[in-house]
């Protein structure tokens, strides 16, 4: 009879099971880890190339349209950076060495 635990604290949310029917396995939770690393790594370069978080407005509409637009600007150097097979980062650097 399998056991299962339910951890609180810091790592609250988790559980642990000794059953070997479950259906996580470990190609299952790869693929969560993979999507999970896109998302951070999407808000990473958003952040870091684009400069979102350097709004300074006070509206909603204002800010909605600022990430629009710093939005717009990574799908543009996410799409170079696949016809060049460069990073985003490079491209970014190479862009304020040309300025």
């Amino acid at each position: 009879m399998p056991k299962t635990a339910t951890l609180t604290g810091r790592a609250a949310g988790v559980v642990i099971t000794n059953g070997l029917d479950v259906s996580v396995n470990l190609f299952v939770a790869d693929l969560a880890n993979d999507n999970r690393w896109q998302i951070e790594d999407f808000h990473r370069g958003l952040k870091q190339l684009t400069g979102s978080e350097k709004c300074q407005c006070r509206k909603a509409r204002s800010q909605r349209n600022h990430l629009a637009y710093c939005y717009q600007a990574w799908v543009a150097l996410k799409g170079q950076a696949k016809q060049t097979g460069q990073t985003i980062y490079w491209l970014d650097l190479r862009f304020l060495e040309t300025i």
